[in-house]
């Protein structure tokens, strides 16, 4: 069985944003990767990012700092 682990997940309204924060993230060397929105949520694009979620902080400081275009995050056991 797998085990379950605490992360973030950042919604996107459009694809051209979920990529834009893809790019950013591997530039400023941040954790995470581009992922199918889950299931139990329904948003943008249908695509997300997931991070761990100690990286919460990190994540969300760097994308406000940026202006990047995001919609909604929620913190999961995924």
């Amino acid at each position: 069985m797998l085990k379950r682990k605490p992360c973030i997940i950042i919604t996107f309204d459009t694809t051209a944003d979920a990529i834009g924060m893809e790019v950013f993230c591997r530039e400023k060397h941040l954790p995470g990767r581009l992922s199918e929105l889950p299931a139990a949520l329904h948003a943008g694009c249908g695509l997300c990012w997931k991070a761990p979620a100690q990286a919460e902080e990190e994540i969300i400081g760097a994308i406000e700092e940026e202006d990047l275009e995001w919609n909604e995050y929620y913190e999961m056991d995924l």
